[in-house]
């Protein structure tokens, strides 16, 4: 069964971006590994290409976020597959960029998830939810 829609597109961003950081991080060393010998070695880049599941992952976000155009809780038109693409992307750079290379503190990558899950839940909401609580609240009237 599959997991209860989160009440706004916000929290859905900061669950999934959240989780993704939590499996990056338990994953970084062997994700440093492939990196590099991904960049220096076209063979196995071209084996490694053919076996990740980055795909099947990218897929099954694309069927949840639908759901949440079904329930009317996203933007009517929302392009499902980029929207998954950016959360993929800030993912990984949460999980391993920022963590990795750029040596950012636990506390701010907290920090920018958040505000990258606000951010991505005002993009992406459907009316009246969209914007700030303030105009939310003046659709319900």
């Amino acid at each position: 069964m599959a997991r209860p829609l989160c009440p706004t597109m916000a929290q859905e961003a900061r669950e999934m971006l959240a989780h993704s950081v939590e499996k990056i991080a338990e994953r970084s060393d062997r994700i440093r590994i492939v990196i590099s010998r991904a960049l220096l070695d076209r063979a196995f880049k071209a084996h490694f290409n053919r076996i990740w599941i980055r795909e099947e992952i990218r897929s099954g976000l694309e069927t949840r976020l639908a759901r949440y155009v079904h329930a009317r809780i996203a933007e009517p038109d929302l392009d499902v597959g980029s929207a998954a693409e950016m959360l993929l992307s800030l993912g990984f750079e949460l999980g391993f960029v920022h963590r990795e290379v750029l040596e950012t503190s636990p506390e701010m990558t907290r920090r920018l998830l958040e505000q990258f899950a606000d951010m991505f839940g005002r993009a992406v909401s459907a009316p009246p939810y969209r914007g700030s609580p303030a105009k939310a609240q003046k659709g319900k009237k």
